[in-house]
């Protein structure tokens, strides 16, 4: 008898696979447009994230790398109601760097420290370096260097993304220990920061000096303020009646509350997790071997489940869910 219920069981697998597998050699038409074309909504303008076919296609082959990943990020019971704490959340998870808040950089000559062959425009706050003594110790010590890389950011960007100059000053401290800095507060007319690097200048070889500082530049362009690695971008839903709705205790009783959630393009689940503010009970990738790596078999398995079911919502194709959990039992065994 357990050979029979074995051989229904294979039987019914392969239908299942069979049937997914009709799907994908589906050529572009108005009669699959729902499968091919679904996007997400309601999420800022998020809509990078493969649905319909594309999908499919990465789940059952079990795609190592899938084109466009993402992470929802529930918040825990302290900031899941907030929305600046949410806000706040958002910001330490998307990864910004000094390129990203950048307006302009140049290169000056200033082969001395004489505070008056500095550009008018930065003496004022050059003086208050001298006058308060809080000039770097490097500063006076690197004479074979004529070169000052002159950084201003853009006040829009930096406010929006509740960045500091302080910020980037501890961030560049710690790329560039031996280089000499200087920069203006957040409340300065110009955001300007200098940067005086340590190197060897060779004399009658200008364009190597520029060429090396044009190169510094780019590298500095690229180092993390803050936010976790992958994650190019998040997004929040503030639209109350898309919001997600959580049950929680009060007065006494049961009430549905809207909570802000966060989605990401881009995943690095484990270090989301680790995040201060993040519901790690709660919070998913919707890459299942990222899923498996982290929480083990059964979280994969469910992650694959709801996505397959998903995909067909919406169509004219008819699968029960019993062909789900076959497809899904097959392939994570």
């Amino acid at each position: 008898m357990s050979n029979i219920y074995a051989s229904i069981a294979e039987t019914e697998r392969v239908w299942v696979v069979g049937t997914c597998v009709q799907w994908l050699n589906i050529q572009s038409g108005p009669q699959d447009s729902k499968l091919v074309g679904c996007h997400c909504a309601g999420v800022g303008e998020k809509s990078s994230v493969n649905q319909g076919v594309p999908r499919l296609n990465e789940l059952l082959n079990n795609t190592k790398n899938p084109k466009n990943t993402e992470v929802v990020v529930f918040l825990d019971p302290a900031h899941r109601f907030n929305r600046d704490l949410a806000e706040k959340v958002k910001n330490n998870i998307e990864l910004k760097t000094i390129h990203d808040v950048l307006e302009s950089s140049a290169i000056y000559l200033e082969p001395s420290n004489d505070y008056g062959s500095v550009l008018p425009e930065d003496r004022d706050f050059m003086e208050i370096y001298r006058v308060f003594s809080e000039l770097d110790s490097l500063a006076t010590s690197i004479p074979e260097n004529p070169w000052v890389i002159r950084l201003e950011f853009d006040r829009r960007k930096i406010i929006d993304n509740k960045i500091s100059m302080e910020d980037i000053n501890q961030v560049l401290k710690l790329a560039y220990p031996q280089s000499a800095m200087m920069f203006m507060d957040d409340n300065a007319a110009k955001l300007v920061f200098r940067l005086r690097m340590s190197f060897q200048s060779t004399a009658g070889r200008v364009d190597d000096d520029l060429q090396y500082l044009k190169d510094k530049i780019e590298e500095i362009g690229n180092v993390v303020i803050k936010g976790v690695d992958g994650i190019s971008k998040v997004y929040m839903y503030e639209d109350e009646a898309k919001m997600r709705q959580i049950v929680v205790k009060e007065n006494g009783g049961f009430v549905g509350k809207a909570e802000f959630t966060l989605e990401t393009d881009g995943t690095n689940l484990f270090e989301i997790l680790c995040r201060n503010g993040v519901d790690a009970n709660r919070t998913y990738s919707n890459d299942p071997n990222e899923m498996y790596s982290i929480f083990g078999i059964e979280a994969a398995r469910y992650q694959i489940h709801s996505q397959l079911t998903e995909i067909f919502v919406g169509t004219s194709v008819e699968m029960s869910p019993r062909h789900f959990d076959l497809l899904c039992d097959k392939m994570c065994q």
